[in-house]
């Protein structure tokens, strides 16, 4: 069985991730409809996909990992009569 050192605890670096959002609206089609393109970065200043660690072993090794998603660009339009 493993034992858990209480005196030797793992930290983990902090990390902040921006999201940024930007829209426009207008009228297309003799002012008949209405539109709304969008466009949201999320997490605009990371890099591309990496591993980081999620838990780790009593002896501070990393155990499990999962997949960072790098910036993602997401452009949406909406349309309403």
């Amino acid at each position: 069985m493993r034992t858990y050192d209480i005196n030797r605890p793992v930290f983990d670096p902090s990390r902040m991730s921006y999201d940024f959002s930007s829209a426009y609206n207008l009228r297309l089609f003799a002012n008949k409809v209405r539109a709304r393109v969008q466009l949201n970065v999320r997490d605009a200043f990371s890099h591309a996909g990496s591993l980081r660690a999620i838990a780790v072993n009593p002896d501070g090794s990393p155990s499990n990992f999962r997949i960072v998603d790098g910036r993602q660009w997401i452009l949406t339009t909406t349309f309403d009569l």
